[in-house]
């Protein structure tokens, strides 16, 4: 989202991504600075699903444990979010 909490900007920063070659960017759902001391903010992701230029690939990720939850934020995002990157998540055992 980018590197301070409460200034978001990675949604001004695809579109130039596109005009630079990118193919594909990943969103992660937190800012820098508050690291894993907060839930991903998929809303923010999804903003930045509706910003990006057709020619663009976006991979959103944060807060990823299961294949529902996975399921549930290909459903939301829409048809312009590629995928999810699981990382973290795919370390972590959730206990239900």
């Amino acid at each position: 989202m980018g590197y301070f909490e409460g200034r978001n900007c990675a949604h001004s920063l695809i579109p130039r991504m596109a005009r630079w070659g990118a193919s594909a960017v990943t969103v992660h759902g937190r800012t820098r600075q508050q690291r894993y001391s907060k839930a991903a903010d998929w809303d923010y992701v999804q903003q930045c699903v509706r910003e990006v230029p057709d020619d663009l690939q976006l991979v959103g990720n944060g807060d990823i444990f299961s294949y529902t939850e996975y399921g549930k934020h290909i459903q939301a995002c829409g048809s312009k979010l590629a995928t999810c990157m699981i990382a973290r998540g795919a370390l972590v055992k959730v206990r239900k």
